[in-house]
């Protein structure tokens, strides 16, 4: 279920208007692998977002569920302020 919600985010940031706060950039950290499934649809769009820059499909999911939870956090608190 987290996955699901962590590719939504993704394809919003891709899709709203909100993208211009989600800055891609090349990163480099220990990994692990993980298997996860993309629609056909949200990779072409992904490839798409990251092309001429410096970002591999990897570094830009990664780069997007920090994104993702960092808002999540966000809303989150602005719930329990609310």
């Amino acid at each position: 279920m987290f996955c699901i919600k962590i590719i939504l985010v993704i394809a919003l940031c891709l899709l709203s208007e909100e993208r211009n706060m989600f800055q891609i950039k090349p990163d480099r950290k220990e990994t692990e692998n993980k298997s996860v499934r993309f629609p056909v649809e949200l990779i072409e769009k992904i490839e798409k977002a990251i092309a001429g820059k410096n970002v591999t499909f990897t570094g830009f999911v990664i780069q997007a569920c920090e994104y993702a939870l960092k808002n999540m956090d966000i809303q989150e608190k602005k719930k329990v302020n609310s």
